[in-house]
This record gives structure tokens, C-alpha cells and sequence, in this order.
């Protein structure tokens, strides 16, 4: 696994939209720049939009964006993920299905629905619990245990489900998910798979580690014997919010899809931070308190002093309840799916970098300069052997800087960084 330290990187604006095939092509331009000083970071494709803009979330969370208010404060931020499923018995086909991650149903398209079933709900209560602020929009999956040192989601067949706090800026960080949820050697476990409501309750249980993974959240279950659980939080207990078999889901139970508020009096009420958790051991506040401030404000006690920094989101800040409100129940509400794209991708990808060296690149040059370091970066965290990438350059007209080929080695690579890093600007205006 590598990884290395760069100090810009260009805003990409990827079309991998317009190409549903994406294991076969993924195109991505590098245009618009945006300077921040980053070291390693997620792989290319867990990424943050926030007006308009994609970026990688190394790139969010080392920048002038993260700190910075949105231009358009009620728009949705979107979060694009990546996920690598291991393969079963050696199957390295597994999941079977009709490789449409946004259709159910298909006959023979069971395996891949369970689990589309489960990214779906996932979104659901991601969109409940940032009060509608922050959706899901593209979970891009790899079979056969591909990309896993660069997914956000590690799923294998058997085992405990966890996280890394903050790992989404970690290149080691990932949420750890199973088939099977077993509590320890022997367990039986419990199929998360098999019928709706355990596909409810992993999808929901995903964004409990989405509590710490990516929003540098802890625990308000009893981890300590003194401890008082907060009622009704997403970390306290993501399987609260699911109904019993054969019921629908209500108000009561999404209402568990939140997290926790500011400490009013005891006994505290529903949401309320209960000042006896875990989360509040180490920040002395609830989670929405948390959340709607700067990191560089976090205590540096016990494990926060070897955690990464939280990535902050003002959209959240906006958002966030403050003194006595409650979180607003925002579910059911067809928002929630409405930019959900799930895409099963090949091992094999090839990718397509067009970048545009026109004279309005020049001015100033750094815009340039930062296009190149986003391009050069995407070729040096490539995956050897599974991966080919060509690169066309555009002023008044296009060229081809090199055809797509083959990454096979440390010298291919290097050969093809040496050609972007060459590049200059021309003429004309795109």
C-alpha cells in the first residue's frame, strides 16, 4: 500500500456519469484548481460536492473548503463512497446479479440486490440524520477483495463490524462490514443479509460507522458500567430505528437516525446528550455540539490525542440544532434516494485524463500547475496491473499526450507522470 505527500491538487470534474460502464472507462477532467496543503489521503473516488464542485475528500478536508462557508447554504452536499467486497469460496464472481445497481428484482440478481438493499437504507439514514444536508449519491463496489487498501468499506463474509474514527482521511482508516455479524471466535453470528429488515439494519448500522469514520463521532451506548445511554441516537442504537418483521417503519423509529443534542436537565429526554457516554468523556458535549464546530476547537484527551483531526462540514454547522431543539424527522421522504447511484464495477479500470492547457489556464499559472498535480496524483495511486489510463491535452485543439495503456510497473508509471509534468499551456480558449 502507498502513499505520499503532495501540496496541491485540482478540483476534478468527473464524467464517470455520462459513462455508465465504469468498469470499462471512467473519464475525469482536470480543469478548475484549488490549492491546500494534503498529505495521504482516500483513494479518487471518495469524494465531497459541495456547490456543484466534486473533490476528493483528501482534498475537502486539507483545504480553503472545508473552512470556508457554501455559497449556496440550503444545498445538499453529496458523498461519494467506494466499497470492496471479498470474494466467497472463491468465487471471485461473487455477488451474482445483473450488474444494475439502481434496479431490484431481476431474476438471478438476488445476491447484488441484498446488498444494493442495504447501501439504499444506508442512505436513508444519512439523509435523516444530517438533518437532509449531506445525501449519499455514488457507491461505486469492487468484487474480489479489489481496491480494498483505497475503499471506505471493507465487506467480508464473517466477523466484527468497526471503524477507524476519522478514517476517511486515513489511508489505513475503513469501516469494517461482514455478511455475518459475529460478536467473537465461535460466535454463530447474525445474517445481515437475510431478509429486509437485517438489510434495514446493516444499511443503518453503516451509518453508525459513518459516525466515526467520517464524521469523527463515539459512542453513546454503555461502553463503561456508570455510562447512560442516549435515547434515541443514531450511537447509541442503529437497530432501534428498525421495526419489527411485517411493520413499517415510523416516526419512533427514525427517530433513533439522529444524533445527540445539547443536555437540557436530568432526566435527559430523548436526544439528549446524557453526559455520561463515551462521546461526551472525550468532547464534554453531544454529537450535533461536536459537529457544528471547528476540530482545531476539540479537547485533546485520552484518544483524541492519537485520532486524526475531524473533517469539518459548515453545511452541518447550519443545520445543526442548538440549545433546546430537537432534530427534525425528516424520513420517509423520497429525497433521501433521489441522487443514489450504485455501480458495480469491473476490476479491470481504465481511465481517460483530459486536461485543458488553454491560455485562461495561464493566468493565474497555478491553475495549471494544480491540474497537473491532481492528474499526476491519480496516476501515481494507481493499482498496478488492473489499471490503464491515457491522457488528452486540449487548447484550440486536442492532442493525445499518451494513448490509453496498460500501469504494469513502477517504470510505466513514472514514464507517464514525466509526460503530464511536461506539459504547458497553449493557445486559444477552450
Amino acid at each position: 500500500m502507498r502513499s505520499w505527500k503532495y501540496d496541491r491538487q485540482a478540483q476534478l470534474k468527473e464524467a464517470a456519469s455520462a459513462t455508465p460502464a465504469l468498469g470499462k472507462l471512467a473519464l475525469v477532467m482536470a480543469m478548475l484548481a484549488c490549492s491546500f496543503a494534503a498529505g495521504a489521503g482516500k483513494g479518487w473516488f471518495t469524494a465531497i460536492t459541495v456547490d456543484g464542485q466534486t473533490v476528493p475528500l483528501s482534498a475537502y478536508a486539507s483545504g480553503d473548503m472545508q473552512g470556508s462557508a457554501q455559497k449556496n447554504a440550503h444545498e445538499p452536499q453529496f458523498i461519494d463512497l467506494i466499497v470492496s467486497i471479498s470474494d466467497r469460496a472463491g468465487n471471485s464472481e461473487y455477488p451474482a446479479g445483473d450488474e444494475d445497481g439502481n434496479t431490484q428484482g431481476t431474476p438471478g440478481s438476488e445476491q447484488q440486490d441484498n446488498y444494493e438493499e442495504v447501501f439504499q437504507n444506508m442512505a436513508d439514514a444519512i439523509y435523516e440524520v444530517t438533518e437532509g444536508a449531506q445525501r449519499i449519491r455514488n457507491v461505486r463496489i469492487f468484487r474480489n477483495g479489489a481496491r480494498a487498501a483505497q475503499s471506505d468499506i471493507i465487506w467480508g463474509e464473517d466477523g466484527f463490524i468497526g471503524s477507524t474514527q476519522n478514517g476517511v482521511v486515513d489511508v489505513g482508516g475503513h469501516i469494517w462490514m461482514h455478511d455475518n455479524f459475529s460478536s467473537g471466535e465461535g460466535s454463530a453470528g447474525l445474517d445481515l443479509l437475510a431478509n429486509a429488515a437485517r438489510r434495514k439494519a446493516a444499511g443503518y448500522i453503516l451509518a453508525h460507522e459513518m459516525g466515526h469514520y467520517f464524521y469523527g463521532l463515539l459512542d453513546e451506548y454503555r461502553v463503561l458500567e456508570t455510562d447512560l445511554p442516549v435515547k434515541k441516537s443514531l450511537m447509541n442504537s442503529p437497530w432501534d430505528a428498525v421495526p419489527q418483521p411485517g411493520q413499517e417503519s415510523t416516526e419512533e423509529h427514525y427517530g433513533w437516525l439522529n444524533f445527540s443534542v445539547q443536555w437540557q436537565q436530568d432526566p435527559a429526554g430523548d436526544w439528549e446528550d446524557t453526559r455520561q457516554t463515551e462521546h461526551h468523556r472525550h468532547f464534554f458535549e453531544s454529537g450535533w455540539e461536536t459537529l457544528a464546530r471547528k476540530p482545531i476547537t476539540d479537547p485533546k484527551t485520552g484518544n483524541l490525542l492519537a485520532a486524526l483531526p475531524r473533517v469539518y462540514f459548515p453545511r452541518l454547522a447550519n443545520v445543526a440544532p442548538t440549545g433546546a431543539e430537537k432534530p427534525v424527522i425528516n424520513l420517509p421522504s423520497e429525497n433521501a434516494r433521489a441522487h443514489l447511484n450504485i455501480t458495480w464495477v469491473s476490476s479491470d479500470i481504465t481511465y481517460q485524463i483530459v486536461l485543458d492547457r488553454s491560455s485562461s489556464m495561464a493566468n493565474p499559472i497555478e491553475k495549471f500547475i494544480n491540474a497537473k498535480t491532481a492528474a499526476g496524483h491519480l496516476v501515481n495511486q494507481t493499482e498496478l496491473g488492473v489499471t490503464s489510463i491515457g491522457v488528452i491535452a486540449f487548447d484550440a485543439i486536442a492532442r493525445i499526450v499518451s494513448p490509453i495503456m496498460a500501469l504494469n510497473n513502477a517504470a510505466e508509471v513514472y514514464e507517464l507522470y514525466t509526460r503530464i509534468d511536461a506539459l504547458d499551456t497553449g493557445s486559444g480558449t477552450a
